[in-house]
């Protein structure tokens, strides 16, 4: 045990022990990843499988094991999350079961958790109890069904950070086949000022039609008042006429009758 632990990483090599000595103490299998220096100061990432075995027609217990070099599926692994790390957007990834794989510092800041809590979780601690009752299983709206694409097209969804307050996003899913199962790697937009912004322009865009009733209204009213004043005005003024001729002696009857008669197309004219 010690010319092997002698072998492992130094940041590694604490954990490692601990658990190789747990295992031995509990006569339980043991499974590790870890990293051991090579002679040249490099180190490469192995898997190590081990139990004890006891020998025939001999009282002594041996460890016996396999150790596997996963050196470039680590460091593929590790390509992914640096991947992950420089996306634009807050990045959540679950398991088929919705529980939270991995999350990105932007998914951190986001929702107000850090990853060491959120990793392990159920992705419904992102969302609010109500949106749950009203989304039931909030998981499958979270993974979109194994399809991917934007989440619940024309329909907001609501998110919920750690300290409570709830916020509208946007979630686009991106589900990856693994040997492990099905992995949804999601990403999450706050759409809260997009959405603000369009509340915005379409009051605006309501008032712009309001101002444009009233100013057509307006000039409605000032051309009806133009109609209507020159008939109104024409009626007026053979009115006073047709007294002047009544006072004359004797009156003019026919100028009169003539007035009357205008009078009444102006009447129709205003009317119409």
């Amino acid at each position: 045990l010690s010319d092997m632990l002698a072998r492992v990483h130094p940041e590694d090599n604490a954990r490692i022990a601990t658990e190789v000595q747990r295992s031995q103490e509990e006569d339980l299998p043991f499974e590790g990843e870890f990293r051991v220096l090579l002679a040249d100061g490099t180190f490469r990432w192995v898997l190590t499988k081990g139990r004890n075995v006891q020998i025939s027609q001999n009282p002594s217990v041996r460890r016996m094991g396999v150790v596997l070099d996963i050196t470039e599926r680590k460091r593929g692994e590790e390509r992914f999350r640096l991947a992950v790390e420089a996306m634009p957007n807050a990045i959540v990834m679950v398991n088929q079961q919705g529980t939270i794989q991995l999350v990105n510092a932007l998914a951190e800041k986001l929702f107000g958790y850090s990853r060491e809590e959120l990793i392990g979780q159920s992705v419904e601690i992102l969302v609010p109890e109500w949106f749950r009752a009203e989304y039931p299983p909030t998981r499958s709206v979270f993974l979109g069904q194994s399809q991917g694409g934007a989440v619940a097209a024309g329909r907001d969804l609501t998110a919920r950070r750690k300290d409570g307050s709830e916020f509208l996003v946007e979630v686009k899913l991106n589900p990856i086949d693994t040997p492990e199962g099905l992995l949804v790697l999601t990403a999450i937009v706050d759409i809260t000022e997009r959405k603000q912004i369009e509340f915005e322009l379409q009051h605006n865009r309501e008032e712009l039609a309001h101002l444009t009733r009233v100013s057509t209204v307006g000039e409605l009213t000032t051309s009806i008042a133009h109609e209507l004043n020159q008939p109104v005005g024409a009626i007026l003024s053979n009115a006073e006429a047709a007294e002047i001729f009544l006072m004359a002696d004797p009156p003019a009857l026919d100028e009169v009758r003539d007035i009357l008669s205008d009078i009444r197309k102006d009447d129709q004219r205003a009317g119409e």
